[in-house]
């Protein structure tokens, strides 16, 4: 996945339409999204499953209460987020920037959503054309490969890398367990028997 860290600006722009995902934890997601590639059925349900999925991590990680952005937009838009901030001139399926400075997200902030004393982690963008096509590539239902990127974007805020093999190990196998917790499948193995190594990477 070509996700490395980046800086703690917001990948959101003005085309976007944007809403709070309140988790039964308390837990938020601040999303921005494109309505022309983000059907209302496909946002929905990826809402209830990506909520639940923060809870887990919440929990999992001690986090004590959380808030992430969210981008869910077009690869038109996400090319110009790589080219951007990576120097790669070309779509891709998940982009994390991690929170580095407070006062980008401060307390007034957290508060104008409800969710007061709550930790921003910083924001993820996910691309819908890259990920639906890899989701059928792999012959996997889009919702379990969008649960994929989610997770290994707030991996990504939390900390976790890839650019060495132990690092690499060790965040996959953290992806995997999260996963399997709602009956997804390993996606890596998945990869590895669809021959392509070089997709979600």
């Amino acid at each position: 996945m070509d996700d490395t860290q980046l800086e703690p600006e917001s990948p959101a722009d003005t085309k976007t339409a944007a809403v709070i995902w309140k988790t039964a934890s308390g837990n938020g997601i601040e999303v921005n999204y494109d309505p022309i590639y983000w059907p209302n059925e496909s946002l929905n349900q990826f809402a209830q499953l990506a909520a639940k999925l923060l809870d887990h991590i919440d929990v999992e990680f001690s986090l004590d209460g959380t808030v992430i952005g969210l981008l869910l937009c077009s690869d038109d838009r996400m090319r110009e987020l790589n080219r951007r901030f990576r120097g790669n001139d070309r779509a891709t399926n998940v982009l994390s920037f991690p929170q580095l400075d407070d006062e980008l997200f401060d307390d007034d902030v957290l508060a104008s959503i409800n969710l007061p004393g709550h930790h921003f982690f910083g924001e993820i963008a996910i691309a819908w054309e890259t990920a639906t096509t890899q989701a059928g590539e792999l012959g996997i239902g889009v919702n379990d490969h969008l649960a994929h990127l989610f997770v290994h974007g707030l991996m990504h805020l939390l900390g976790y890398d890839h650019e060495i093999d132990q690092e690499a190990k060790e965040m996959e196998a953290i992806e995997v367990s999260i996963l399997a917790a709602f009956s997804i499948a390993n996606p890596y193995l998945i990869t590895e028997r669809a021959g392509n190594h070089g997709l979600m990477l």
